[in-house]
C-alpha cells in the first residue's frame, strides 16, 4: 500500500488531499495541530488514515512523526 504524509490536514486543501488519498486506497498520515481536528479526520476517513499532532516548526514533533511513520508504514513514504 502506498503511503503519504500530508501536513496542514486540519482544513482546506490539506484536509481535502488527505481524505482524497485515503479514499484512493493510500495509507495517509495527516498532520494536524489540534486534537479536535484529528478526531474530525478519524470520523471522515477510513482505518488507513492516521492523524498525528504535528507542528512543522517543532523539531521534537517532527522527530516523533518520523518515528511513528517509520514504525507503521512498510517501506516509508511514497
Amino acid at each position: 500500500m502506498r503511503s503519504a504524509l500530508v501536513t496542514g490536514a486540519s482544513t482546506g486543501i490539506g484536509r481535502a488531499t488527505a481524505l482524497r488519498l485515503d479514499a484512493g486506497g493510500w495509507r495517509v498520515f495527516a498532520g494536524v495541530r489540534r486534537e479536535a481536528d484529528a478526531d474530525s479526520l478519524v470520523e471522515a476517513g477510513s482505518e488507513r488514515l492516521t492523524p498525528l499532532i504535528l507542528d512543522v516548526t517543532d523539531p521534537g514533533q517532527i522527530a516523533a512523526a518520523a518515528e511513528l511513520i517509520a514504525g507503521e508504514s512498510s517501506g516509508g513514504l511514497d
